[in-house]
């Protein structure tokens, strides 16, 4: 177990109400911020994510349409926001709220106040640290992208708090990510909050004291320190290190169950109407742990708490907090809530320790998470991971091809969230296949070498695509140009076809415009085969053989899972109308099933 000291550059400490009957936060918070850089800073950013929901003119509001993964904002308790009432700079007492300004770097919209700048009357100088002294109130939404609260069927309050107070952006020195080392100066890197977007921030230590009704349960961020209680309200206190984020929840129905995987602790709040679930959610988590310490590295916190939270609160990741949610008598032969919880532990490795920028290359974060889910899942429950029918079984991998397959529109993996042609498909299963194929390459034991390299080397400093491409050639000893060129920076799609088959002749075809090597095994009528190698950069290709051919495969292992359309990757001489019929059917019936399951 690893110890991280208290982060050096960024300290929050946050005193902290909830009024559930207001559906309010009401806060003090000090922000204490030592400029790493070697500039003189005359502004400082933060991030209000919270006011992308204070009116239907942000941009959140705009480019969403008021609906998110399938939740739809249309009560009148959909807005809420952040209100700074007072303001004060190393404690002088002079209160600065009117110095703070409204921004937006992304899209100049006038409405979007999900980011502000508080201009310095004197510059912050290097290693010069700043104290800020805020009073604000958050008023919370009703639930229906990932934050508020929603009333449930037996009437009580089910409260999600996240990205609820303000937050400091990132400020990105010369060298940092994608600005050159000879750059005059850094910059602040703090987007709006975008419908298809998540977060990028600072890591920080987290010193935070909660003040609920005692009636409340409360799981955090952190490590609880204290906790006292009268016969109105309970106080809490978390402490979190090394960390970019706090979120917590509140809930009077909650049921906890705590175990350990080594020196994790596991703890579980679970709905009481799911209480027969635990295992669904503690199991996999438990064998997460395993499989994450072997593929990335070690998990560095003591804790992490698990949330059956309600509505579009659900599969969503904060440090040290996930949640996962569930449906009340969910078959065990559909692992949606194991697929949602492996999915968001894996978040605590790229987008908790790693601080992917999830604005700028979410791919980073989502598409390593969903490889590494998919895997993980295979490696737990086998070949039936997703759905495990006898005669009917689904793999995590076979999930996320299929997402990749289903999408007609071809997609850019780096590109800004917000730009992507589809960004569930861009962010989530076209990069988990691109890293399979990837793996499948370069071989199972080089890909480990791989993720641990990028871990070990990368963790809590925030690295790009083209760190992740160094790693890779580093461990391969090889240039992967004509990868990452393709797969991740370019919209090109890959597709090979055998064309035409005769007793002694194959003809293939490069169908897409992006090519991959292949391997070619060729059957004879005699009973015998043989394996040929293409590199794939032509457009035809023709292969002549002695020997009577009985039929042709094109990657018949499997490997090259990025090729969009694999039916026409065989060919038999006689004509093999029953297979091609049956393969047909079977990719037929399977789409249908699997999108009913959906």
């Amino acid at each position: 177990m690893l110890i991280w000291a208290e982060s050096p550059n960024l300290k929050y400490r946050i005193q902290a109400t909830l009024n559930a009957d207001a559906k309010t936060v009401t806060a003090l918070q000090q922000i204490s911020f030592r400029n790493h850089s070697q500039d003189a800073l005359t502004e400082l950013q933060f991030h209000l994510y919270l006011n992308a929901f204070s009116n239907e003119k942000s941009t959140f509001m705009i480019e969403s349409g008021g609906k998110h993964r399938g939740f739809s904002s249309t009560n009148k308790n959909r807005w809420g926001g952040i209100k700074i009432q007072s303001l004060q700079i190393n404690n002088n007492g002079q209160n600065w709220v009117k110095s703070l300004q409204f921004i937006q770097p992304d899209d100049r919209n006038p409405h979007d106040k999900t980011v502000i700048t508080l201009p310095l009357k004197t510059p912050l100088l290097p290693n010069q640290e700043i104290v800020i002294q805020l009073k604000f109130e958050a008023q919370l939404p009703q639930i229906f992208a990932r934050t508020g609260w929603e009333q449930k069927a037996n009437g009580n309050t089910f409260f999600m708090i996240a990205q609820w107070f303000p937050k400091l952006g990132v400020y990105e020195r010369p060298g940092d990510r994608y600005l050159p080392k000879n750059a005059s100066k850094g910059k602040w890197n703090t987007h709006q909050f975008h419908a298809n977007s998540e977060f990028y921030a600072q890591y920080a230590t987290y010193d935070v004291h909660l003040t609920v009704p005692s009636a409340y349960k409360v799981g955090a961020t952190g490590i609880l320190l204290a906790q006292k209680s009268d016969k109105k309200q309970t106080k809490y206190h978390f402490r979190a290190e090394k960390v970019h984020d706090f979120a917590w929840t509140a809930d009077k129905d909650f049921i906890e169950y705590i175990e350990h995987r080594g020196k994790v602790k596991i703890r579980l709040l679970l709905q009481p109407e799911h209480k027969n679930q635990a295992q669904r959610h503690i199991y996999p988590i438990k064998q997460s742990l395993a499989h994450f310490e072997k593929w990335f590295g070690d998990y560095p916190y003591a804790q992490i708490t698990l949330i059956d939270a309600v509505g579009g609160a659900n599969g969503m990741e904060y440090p040290m907090l996930i949640t996962c949610g569930t449906v009340y008598q969910l078959p065990s032969w559909i692992r949606a809530v194991e697929m949602v919880s492996i999915h968001e532990f894996g978040h605590q490795y790229f987008y908790g320790l790693l601080g992917s920028n999830e604005f700028e290359e979410s791919w980073l974060d989502e598409g390593f998470t969903s490889y590494a889910e998919m895997e993980a899942l295979d490696q737990i429950y086998g070949k039936g991971a997703m759905v495990d029918l006898p005669s009917f079984r689904i793999s995590g991998s076979d999930m996320q091809r299929l997402g990749y397959i289903n999408n007609a529109t071809p997609c850019t993996i780096f590109r800004k969230s917000w730009e992507m042609e589809d960004y569930g498909t861009c962010s989530y299963s076209k990069p988990a296949i691109v890293l399979k194929t990837l793996a499948n390459y370069i071989g199972k034991a080089k890909m480990q070498q791989v993720m641990r390299t990028y871990f070990s080397r990368w963790k809590f400093k925030h690295p790009t695509t083209l760190d992740f491409k160094q790693v890779v050639e580093d461990v391969t000893q090889s240039d992967f140009n004509w990868f990452f060129n393709q797969f991740i920076n370019d919209r090109v799609e890959l597709d090979y076809q055998v064309t035409k088959l005769e007793k002694h002749k194959i003809w293939i075809k490069r169908v897409g415009e992006a090519w991959f090597p292949q391997n070619i095994r060729i059957r004879y009528q005699d009973g015998t085969q043989r394996w040929t190698h293409i590199n794939g950069k032509e457009r035809f290709y023709i292969i002549e053989d002695k020997k009577a051919i009985q039929d042709v495969s094109i990657d018949p292992e499997d490997k090259v899972w990025l090729d969009k359309n694999r039916f026409n990757n065989r060919k038999s001489v006689v004509k093999d109308e029953k297979y091609a019929k049956k393969w047909q059917q079977s990719a037929q019936i399977f789409l249908q099933q699997v999108m009913a399951i959906l």
